[in-house]
């Protein structure tokens, strides 16, 4: 039952508080990990609530793609035999489900949001620009954009982050 009403809710900004509640419901008087409210729950809100309006067309599909890669990802490793009792172990949990962020963006169809990136890159918190994770994120999905479409990309990056140098970020992106 918990596999198939995880399913139902792939895609949806509900899927993560689903996740944590259904923790709680297995586990009682446990502690959800936190990544489902505090990165997953948290940032599947903001990106649809507050990021999509602002985004083009190409990004907005992009947006809804991926979230529901993203949530794809975590039910796949939460169903995998192979990692029972993971949810148990919040800081792997958190870093594996972080590790599968890059391809979920690179297939969701990121290359052809690109025109988007400032919103996207400006949605998360400034302070998760200052762990190593989130870079590293960056790196993979950058290394992934370039090797999709070679140089076209690569330039791309590079005239938005010289653009962005001396461009304000909007209020509603300084969290």
């Amino acid at each position: 039952m918990t596999g198939l009403r995880a399913k139902r809710l792939m895609g949806s900004t509900e899927y993560s508080t689903f996740r944590a509640g259904d923790f709680l419901r297995r586990n009682p008087g446990k502690e959800p990990p936190s990544y489902y409210m505090d990165y997953g729950d948290k940032y599947a809100r903001r990106f649809t609530n507050e990021t999509f309006p602002d985004l083009s067309d190409k990004g907005k599909a992009w947006l809804l793609r991926s979230r529901r890669t993203l949530q794809e990802k975590m039910e796949g490793m939460l169903q995998d035999p192979a990692n029972a009792g993971l949810e148990h172990r919040a800081d792997e949990l958190r870093d594996r489900a972080f590790d599968q962020h890059s391809d979920a963006y690179l297939e969701a169809g990121l290359y052809d949001a690109l025109g988007d990136t400032l919103n996207i890159v400006t949605t998360p918190d400034a302070t998760e620009w200052l762990s190593g994770p989130t870079w590293r994120e960056a790196g993979q999905t950058i290394g992934g954009l370039i090797s999709q479409g070679a140089t076209d990309v690569e330039d791309a990056i590079l005239k938005r982050f010289k653009k962005w140098k001396g461009a304000s970020v909007p209020a509603s992106r300084r969290k």
